[in-house]
């Protein structure tokens, strides 16, 4: 069975004293997924991330959240293991969209359901802003 390796960031901020989460559009399926994208041979997952965060937002410089690497699997229709890999930043700077994607929004936890249908995407929300509040 082949494999796939997507390392990617759950982007979050603080605005009217709520946390929320960055979501891109996808232009080729309008579908809504956070940035992300394929590690290349030789690449570390660090350096996908560092890679990824400046090809689809314009991010050079962030600080990670301590202790927060999670991963999600799942079979594709295709008979694919497809394996995420996200890490937690905070970033409150201007995002410079990619002609991957057509828009961007900062959603709630709350919110991620009306954009999510996957039960894991919601768990590793949860998760990141329980690590969140417990870094304040």
């Amino acid at each position: 069975m082949n494999k796939e390796t997507s390392i990617g960031a759950i982007v979050f901020k603080k605005l009217s004293n709520k946390f929320r989460f960055l979501i891109l559009r996808r232009r080729d399926n309008s579908i809504w997924e956070f940035p992300k994208g394929h590690i290349k041979t030789d690449e570390s997952e660090y350096d996908t991330l560092k890679r990824e965060l400046s090809e689809e937002l314009g991010i050079k410089e962030y600080d990670l959240v301590k202790d927060f690497r999670e991963e999600i699997s799942y079979v594709s229709s295709r008979n694919v293991v497809r394996k995420f890999v996200f890490y937690l930043l905070n970033w409150d700077g201007a995002i410079k969209e990619s002609e991957e994607h057509i828009e961007h929004k900062w959603i709630t936890l709350e919110e991620a359901s009306e954009y999510f249908e996957h039960k894991d995407i919601i768990r590793l929300l949860k998760k990141a802003e329980k690590t969140i509040h417990e870094g304040i």
